[in-house]
């Protein structure tokens, strides 16, 4: 909530613009975090592509955590699949190259509402 003005602040959730194709054809309906600043479930949210731009508006299903070694040999709906536990830390290193991650890093999974991309 902004105390100055009395309006509520809607969270953004940053994407790489690789994602946004996915996530607007609703194959993508989940991302991992290294955070605990995770949006709640229900909250509303808009989704930020690499220029600063809104590309959608999503309500979030549902949170969870899964480590890092889990999620590379999960096949879990609504998010790419992973050859090895290595390609995952790779990737996430690229998002995150100030932590230092290991299979057993927890991620947090962030679900939403596909259904909810356009205001």
């Amino acid at each position: 909530m902004d105390l100055s003005t009395g309006t509520q602040q809607i969270r953004k959730l940053n994407f790489a613009d690789k994602h946004i194709d996915a996530i607007l054809g609703g194959r993508k309906t989940l991302t991992y975090r290294i955070t605990d600043d995770v949006p709640r479930t229900g909250e509303r949210v808009q989704l930020i592509d690499e220029s600063g731009e809104r590309f959608a508006s999503v309500h979030i299903a549902d949170t969870g955590y899964i480590t890092v070694e889990q999620a590379a040999r999960e096949n879990i709906d609504g998010h790419r699949t992973y050859r090895s536990t290595a390609e995952l830390i790779d990737e996430l290193e690229g998002y995150y190259p100030d932590e230092e991650i290991t299979p057993e890093t927890t991620l947090e999974i962030i679900y939403w509402d596909w259904e909810d991309l356009w205001e």
